[in-house]
C-alpha cells in the first residue's frame, strides 16, 4: 500500500539483493521470476509460482525445466514439453503413472516405449483426443483409465496389452470398440459408459474372462446374442440405450447378479432370463 508511483532507476541492483519483490510492470515481474528461478536448487523438487502475474516465461523455460521434477504451465507446447520431461525422470520400473487434471491434450509417439513395469496408468481428465499407437508396448500393464477425455478411437494396438484387467473408458467420444479388443484374455473389467457406441464388435464376445461389463448411456439399439458367450458375468449394465429385444442367451449368464436394462425400449423379457437365479 505504499504509494511508490515509481521505482528508482537502479530497481535492477537492487531486486537483486531481495528475496521477494512484488513489482506489477510485465517486465520487472518477469526479470524478478527469472532472478528467482535461479536461485532454486537444481535438484528442487516443488516450484511454486501462485498468484504471481508473471504473463509469461523466460525464454529458456526448456532449460530450467529439465530440472524441476515439479512444473505446471497452462500453455498446450509446454504442457507437452513439461509432460516429457517428467516422463523421463520416471524409473522405468515404475509401478504406478498418474497424470490425472494434467491437460495434455495428446500423448508423444513414444509414450508406451517409456515404462517396462508399469502396471497402472491414470489419464483421467487430460483432455486427451487419441492415444498413441505405442501403447499397446505397455505389457505388464493392468489397469488403464483414460475416462472423462474426448476420445474417439482407440488404436487397434489396445489388443496388444494382454495382461490387461481393467480399462476404464467412460465419457469419451467412441463410437465403437478395436476390433483386437478380443484378444485381451485377461480382461475382467469393462467400462464403456458415457459415449456414443452404437455397435459391438464381434470379437468382444471372445473375452469369456469379463466379469464387470457397463455400456450404459450409449447409442446401442441391439444386445447381440453372441452376450451369452460371456459366462463369467457378474454384472451388466445396458441402461439408457435404444435397445428393444434381450437375446435368449441371456439365460446363459448364470453368475449374473446386477442386470441394469432400465431407460431402453424393452416391451418383454425371453423366459431363460428365468435362468438367472442369482439375480
Amino acid at each position: 500500500r505504499v504509494p511508490l508511483m515509481e521505482l528508482p532507476k537502479y530497481e535492477k541492483v537492487v531486486k537483486k539483493k531481495m528475496s521477494k519483490v512484488f513489482v506489477e510492470e510485465k517486465d520487472l515481474i518477469v526479470n524478478w521470476m527469472e532472478g528467482h528461478m535461479r536461485k532454486y536448487d537444481e535438484n528442487e523438487a516443488d516450484i511454486n509460482f501462485i498468484r504471481v502475474p508473471l504473463m509469461e516465461l523466460p525464454k529458456y523455460e526448456k532449460v530450467v525445466k529439465k530440472k524441476m521434477s515439479k512444473v505446471f504451465v497452462e500453455e498446450k507446447d509446454l504442457i507437452v514439453n513439461w509432460m516429457e520431461g517428467h516422463m523421463r525422470k520416471y524409473d522405468e520400473n515404475e509401478a504406478d503413472i498418474n497424470f490425472i487434471r494434467v491437460p495434455l491434450m495428446e500423448l508423444p509417439e513414444y509414450f508406451g516405449n517409456c515404462f517396462k513395469a508399469v502396471i497402472k496408468i491414470n489419464l483421467r481428465r487430460c483432455q486427451l483426443v487419441s492415444l498413441p499407437d505405442s501403447l499397446g508396448s505397455l505389457q505388464t500393464l493392468e489397469h488403464l483409465d483414460v475416462s472423462i477425455n474426448e476420445i474417439s478411437e482407440l488404436p487397434d494396438s489396445l489388443g496388444d496389452l494382454i495382461n490387461l484387467k481393467k480399462l476404464v473408458l467412460t465419457d469419451n467420444l467412441l463410437s465403437t470398440f478395436p476390433s483386437t479388443i478380443g484378444t485381451m484374455n485377461n480382461l475382467v473389467e469393462l467400462r464403456g459408459n458415457n459415449n456414443n457406441i452404437t455397435v459391438l464388435p464381434n470379437s468382444i464376445f471372445n473375452i469369456t474372462s469379463l466379469e464387470i461389463l457397463n455400456l450404459s448411456d450409449n447409442l446401442m439399439k441391439t444386445l447381440p446374442e453372441e452376450i451369452g458367450n460371456l459366462v463369467n458375468l457378474d454384472t451388466l449394465k445396458i441402461l439408457k440405450n435404444e435397445i428393444k429385444i434381450i437375446p435368449e442367451s441371456i439365460g446363459n449368464l448364470s453368475n449374473l447378479t446386477i442386470f441394469s436394462c432400465y431407460h431402453n425400449q424393452i416391451s418383454s423379457f425371453p423366459d431363460t432370463i428365468g435362468s438367472l437365479k442369482n439375480l
